[in-house]
């Protein structure tokens, strides 16, 4: 009986399309950073202005320093099948 068991598993198995792989959702975030002067008479000021220009377009990162690199991934088809984001 068992080796019927077996067999019948075995045949079930054979029968799986073991070829298709889960879909996997990768984020990858960035962070850059360049610094700007600022001229003002406090830093609440220099926060306000430096906020402004980002916004006109005058501070714009032109030669960015990459200072961190952060990835998460997810199972497509089971969202609590994750990891937390981790530096790579």
């Amino acid at each position: 009986m068992n080796t019927i068991f077996v067999l019948i598993v075995v045949n079930l198995l054979k029968d799986q399309d073991w070829s298709k792989k889960m879909k996997y959702i990768v984020t990858i975030e960035e962070t850059c950073s360049q610094d700007f002067v600022v001229e003002a008479d406090n830093i609440e000021e220099a926060k306000d202005i430096a906020i402004e220009k980002y916004n006109s377009g005058d501070f714009i990162l032109d030669d960015p320093c990459l200072t961190e690199k952060l990835m998460s991934v997810r199972n497509d088809s089971n969202e609590e099948e994750c990891t937390n984001w981790f530096e790579f």
